[in-house]
């Protein structure tokens, strides 16, 4: 009965150790995998003018209405009190202005790749 339990236990203990094993080295396998695919899709080269990423970076809005809309928002702050800061060096007053929204849209033409395609002009 204790050679069972013994045996049982070491049985137990290569299972683990195979299977941490394995893990390690899958971990490894897909981190590898991912960082190539993530270089692939960011990298912009200009062998690849029709892959998603290119598309993408060259129109990123596509003028498809189903597409999300960037827009950026603008504060800006008006100096109220300029005289008195300029004639007796008051502390400046300011007074917040905005939000200023503005959509912002992009598409570069006349694309072209230099230097082993490590520089692009637009």
């Amino acid at each position: 009965m204790k050679n069972a339990v013994l045996g049982g236990g070491a049985c137990c203990g290569c299972m683990g150790m195979t299977l941490l094993i394995v893990g390690l080295v899958m971990s490894g396998v897909i981190l590898q995998a991912l960082e190539t695919r993530l270089h692939d899709s960011l990298i912009i080269k200009p062998e690849s003018e029709d892959s998603e990423s290119y598309n993408k970076w060259r129109d990123p809005f596509n003028h498809d209405p189903d597409r999300a809309v960037k827009y950026t928002k603008i504060y800006m702050f008006n100096l109220t009190n300029l005289d008195a800061v300029l004639t007796s060096g008051d502390v400046p007053n300011f007074e917040e202005i905005g939000p200023y929204t503005y959509k912002v849209e992009a598409e570069y033409y006349n694309v072209s790749f230099l230097n082993d395609s490590t520089e692009v002009f637009y």
